[in-house]
């Protein structure tokens, strides 16, 4: 499998700028994610790797070869569509092994690459079967099969789940990433969902507006988003934020948004700077505790609540948090109607500092993540 390697990709559309000197390196083997919202740039990206796009500016490498100027039949790569794209006139052996008719493969070798793909997808007593005779799922399959008799040195892969269920989504999803491991493929793939993004990738790119907003494992954008862009999308629930001022007062340094005080750390900690000053906060919905001894907290400290949805052995609780809405999920099964109030802890180590004008994450020494967990108070 190759290497692939970004550099300053750029595309333009007449005046607007799709993608903005996107840099990446995909490692040999490696499973790379792009992930963003409708109109980020990220199929745009692929389409450019794969040839179906013409490259405004920056340069393309596989293997330290420059690919910019060759054409997608040249780049020694498969891609697999959202729609499938199968023949349907023709069998799931023939739309397999399409590809490789086309390139005047011998026949024995055509069919025993056919067969090896077919094993691997589970499709051998699928092979006579036209795509009208097959589920989403195994339309799915056949489309990799396609690709994979190619034996390219990069699988592209773009939004292929989207039009499947939720549960065949995520069995296909386990199916994938067992096949690119076992291929040890070299795999670039894109998606709308976050879920799927942080389930899949071992790097997730994620995109906004064509610009690349943060590249790392999915623990690390999880724990420690660069701004709150990244913060709100990774994730399910989303990050809840607020904006507020930092006081200090009884030796302590707090968040206050209305009537609502957060104990953030003591006045000796390097965070004592931004005091006086607004700042963005943001927790996420794992991180929130249910204050079991409620009855003793005071009347302004309850939070009222907007809704709960049980998940089993989990619950969403969905709250006011002064102006926001702000979800807890909490592990037990918890039901509350719209007139009730909770009490909700906010232990300190959990919450994300941002900047209130750049919305960037404050740098590591203005963090709580290891000091000792404080709670509203």
């Amino acid at each position: 499998m190759g290497t692939l390697k970004l550099r300053d990709l750029t595309k333009k559309f007449d005046k607007h700028l799709a993608v903005d000197r996107v840099n990446l390196t995909v490692a040999d083997g490696e499973f790379v994610v792009l992930v963003g919202p409708s109109g980020c740039g990220k199929s745009t990206t692929l389409r450019m790797i794969a040839g179906l796009e013409t490259i405004t500016d920056g340069d393309l490498y596989l293997n330290d070869k420059r690919l910019n100027d060759l054409h997608s039949s040249q780049r020694d790569m498969a891609m697999v569509f959202q729609s499938y794209a199968l023949y349907p006139h023709l069998t799931v052996f023939e739309n397999i092994a399409f590809g490789l008719r086309v390139r005047k493969v011998p026949k024995k070798e055509l069919k025993e690459s056919v067969l090896r793909a077919a094993q691997i997808l589970q499709l051998e007593n699928l092979l006579d079967r036209k795509p009208g005779e097959l589920s989403g799922g195994q339309k799915q399959r056949v489309a990799i099969g396609r690709a994979l008799v190619r034996q390219p040195e990069v699988f592209l892969m773009d939004e292929p789940l989207s039009n499947l269920d939720a549960k065949l989504r995520n069995h296909m999803r386990t199916e994938i990433k067992e096949l690119q491991k076992r291929l040890n493929a070299t795999m670039v793939y894109v998606t709308h969902d976050q879920v799927e993004a942080m389930t899949l990738g071992d790097k997730i790119v994620v995109m906004k507006d064509g610009k690349v907003q943060q590249t790392g494992t999915p623990i690390e954008l999880f724990n420690r988003p660069v701004n709150r862009f990244v913060g709100g999308f990774i994730g399910s629930p989303p990050m809840n934020f607020a904006e507020g001022e930092l006081i200090q007062q009884d030796g302590n340094i707090r968040f206050r948004h209305q009537n609502y005080v957060v104990s953030l750390a003591d006045d000796a900690h390097p965070l004592k700077e931004y005091v006086g000053k607004k700042i963005l906060i943001g927790i996420r919905a794992e991180d929130l505790q249910l204050n079991e001894s409620s009855q003793d907290v005071r009347d302004e400290f309850r939070f009222p609540v907007i809704n709960s949805e049980i998940l089993g052995k989990e619950s969403l609780v969905y709250f006011r948090f002064g102006m926001y809405q702000w979800t807890a999920k909490l592990y037990g099964q918890y039901i509350y109607s719209n007139d009730d109030r909770i009490s909700i802890n906010i232990p300190a180590s959990s919450v994300h500092l941002f900047d209130y004008e750049s919305e960037k994450r404050l740098p590591d020494e203005f963090q709580l993540n290891e000091m000792k967990e404080s709670m509203l108070n």
